[in-house]
């Protein structure tokens, strides 16, 4: 098993809902995982969805969301949120297999 099948890039989309009888508020979590390797190998779902309602997945209403701009915005994570995250045990790899292919 290498890293296409090991790594998931993992997308949460929280929502706050306030219920119209009771007022109350309601808060929901899904998530969604996509494996490395159909990132890198298919190209991103066009989203036909709205910033208020989008469409599950990794892409972007523009197109964007492919392998170099997952590779982009990994590199792009700096300081605690690298060292939160973890990032620094395996982003090298998973950047060189996002942009080359290379396991």
């Amino acid at each position: 098993m290498g890293i296409q099948t090991q790594a998931q890039l993992r997308v949460e989309y929280q929502t706050l809902t306030r219920l119209p009888n009771t007022k109350a508020i309601v808060f929901t979590i899904r998530t969604y995982l996509t494996p490395l390797g159909q990132i890198r190998n298919e190209p991103p779902p066009v989203h036909t969805g709205t910033e208020e309602r989008p469409e599950p997945g990794y892409g972007t209403q523009n197109g964007r969301g492919g392998p170099e701009d997952l590779a982009d915005a990994i590199e792009g994570i700096k300081g605690p949120m690298m060292e939160y995250k973890s990032f620094y045990k395996f982003n090298e790899k998973v950047i060189r297999y996002l942009r080359t292919g290379e396991r």
